[in-house]
């Protein structure tokens, strides 16, 4: 039963790292803003503290409650429940993009004679048996494996600090600072603004009272590791190199003289994409019981497994249309489950409830 697990609260300091880490491990949508991705990556992060804030308040407010218990609570039962599974759509469509991704990756840079479906399937091999077993087990794996990939980012960081160009940071906001806003915006979609998933996960955390202050901690660990990977591959490849690049990552560890790093990326990219999984579709398979009111999830599980699997590859034909679809789409896409929802829900909440004190909150 989903409703007996029960996850640490160190555990979910990690699964915050690995979950936000997964969905840019090896992609740099930041590489749009040239030379100024650095100020497009902080602005997401700023973002991504001004969105938590609001998400660890919906939470404060509804203890206990997962968000589409406190849907179906505060909008009613019948549009709670839409809205409901609108978000549980969200999170698989989320999970199946972060598959394509993966997918992409180890055949244009591993398995190039390999069909994407196979690598696809092949990941989701770990990342179903993981999910049969609940997130417990996987929050605990995670555990182990996050600080490998910390340090393994560092390490890649100062083996990489010989090939820096500090000049590669010049000329600043040459194309003015809205564009820059607009690439920070798109990045905190696929980052930061997907933690709204975790509005789930909060009630199975064990003292939650520290609830806040790990969340804020998740968010400020993750956020120094996405900065340092970009500003090492704008150091080192320089922002016009790295704006033609698809995986940059990539390419950067390939240029450390008398090292063999590049694994380390696809090691990297399959531990984040799968926590960033295994949580999107363990939250939708939660929220599936909880709106048709079902005892168990193991019983959707291969459904849902294999819808991912399907979309994952049918919803864009190449990365190159994926990508494209991200840059133009995912704003708007993402705004309505993201912001506007929960500040509707936000408000409500606060109306039904007591506002809470300064204690309560920090």
């Amino acid at each position: 039963m989903i409703k007996e697990e029960k996850i640490s609260i160190s555990e979910l300091n990690l699964l915050i790292i690995g979950f936000v880490f997964g969905g840019l491990a090896v992609t740099s949508p930041a590489k749009a803003a040239y030379q100024n991705a650095w100020l497009a990556q902080i602005l997401s992060w700023i973002g991504g503290f001004i969105l938590v804030t609001i998400y660890l308040l919906i939470a404060k407010l509804n203890p206990k409650k997962t968000l589409t218990q406190m849907l179906k609570e505060h909008f009613g039962k019948y549009l709670g429940s839409i809205i409901g599974v609108l978000y549980i759509i969200f999170f698989i469509h989320f999970a199946s993009l972060t598959m394509r991704i993966f997918g992409e990756y180890m055949v244009t840079v591993s398995f190039i004679e390999t069909p994407t479906v196979f690598v696809i399937c092949f990941a989701f091999l770990p990342i179903t048996y993981a999910l049969k077993n609940g997130i417990e087990i996987a929050a605990r794996v995670n555990q182990l494996i996050i600080p490998i990939m910390i340090f393994v980012i560092v390490l890649t960081i100062l083996l990489s600090a010989k090939s820096f160009k500090y000049d590669n940071f010049l000329p600043f906001l040459e194309g003015g600072f809205l564009h820059v806003l607009k690439i920070g915006l798109r990045i905190l979609s696929v980052s930061f603004g997907n933690m709204i998933v975790f509005l789930m996960i909060y009630p199975i955390v064990q003292e939650k009272k520290y609830i806040v202050k790990t969340t804020y901690l998740g968010v400020t660990i993750v956020g120094f590791v996405l900065l340092g990977v970009l500003v090492r591959d704008l150091l080192v490849l320089g922002p016009y190199m790295m704006s033609l690049q698809t995986f940059p990552p990539h390419i950067t560890l390939s240029l450390i003289p008398r090292a063999v790093i590049e694994p380390m990326v696809g090691v990297n990219l399959l531990i984040g994409v799968g926590i960033k999984v295994v949580v999107f579709i363990y939250c939708a398979l939660l929220g599936i019981t909880q709106i048709f009111n079902l005892e168990d999830h193991k019983l959707l599980l291969l459904p849902v497994v294999t819808l991912v699997i399907s979309l994952s590859m049918w919803l864009h034909p190449n990365y190159p249309d994926l990508y494209r679809w991200v840059e133009r789409n995912m704003v708007y896409y993402s705004l309505p489950f993201q912001v506007i929802i929960p500040c509707i829900l936000l408000i409500i909440s606060l109306i039904k409830n007591k506002t809470p004190s300064r204690e309560e909150v920090s």
